[in-house]
């Protein structure tokens, strides 16, 4: 049998605690159905659009899913294209859960690191997706690494997306 329960909000009612709980629990769980069948990855988005005019990279907001988790980042992030030349690969690092007081916080950030002959060099680190809470930077709660794109800088070339 199916069930599905929606509060009802009207005029003079109070809210209770259980239609609080279904407004809470709803959202969650149909996020969850509508991305059962997929495999752990970019779902929607994180595309790439490239600015040479400011020499800046665009990764566009979107969706991804590891460990059976949802994240999803709300606005486009953008980062400086580095100068030297190098062979870069850009990484999203995903963060589990962890109960602050009365929250449950999913977040992740972006990595952009060197590719130099097998050994990978972090260049640097910035802050990606928080699904609105603040950053948990402890790679203790870290629970999977998701590349976005590798790419190569050379002088006088242009970061193309094809």
């Amino acid at each position: 049998m199916i069930e599905n329960k929606y509060p009802i909000f009207g005029q003079g009612q109070v809210i209770s605690k259980k239609a609080l709980d279904l407004l809470r629990d709803n959202p969650a769980e149909l996020i969850n159905l509508m991305y059962l069948n997929q495999k752990d990855g970019i779902i929607s988005g994180f595309d790439l659009i490239t600015d040479s005019e400011n020499k800046k990279v665009i990764v566009t907001k979107g969706i991804a899913k590891c460990g059976g988790k949802i994240f999803w980042m709300n606005d486009d992030y953008n980062f400086d294209m580095p100068e030297i030349e190098n062979r870069y690969v850009l990484k999203l690092k995903l963060y589990s859960d962890f109960e602050e007081r009365k929250f449950y916080i999913r977040n992740a950030d972006f990595s952009l690191e060197t590719l130099n002959n097998e050994n990978i060099n972090t260049e640097k680190k910035e802050t990606g997706i928080t699904n609105n809470f603040e950053n948990q930077k402890n790679d203790k709660n870290k629970i999977e690494e998701i590349e976005i794109t590798r790419f190569i800088t050379r002088t006088g070339a242009e970061l193309r997306n094809d």
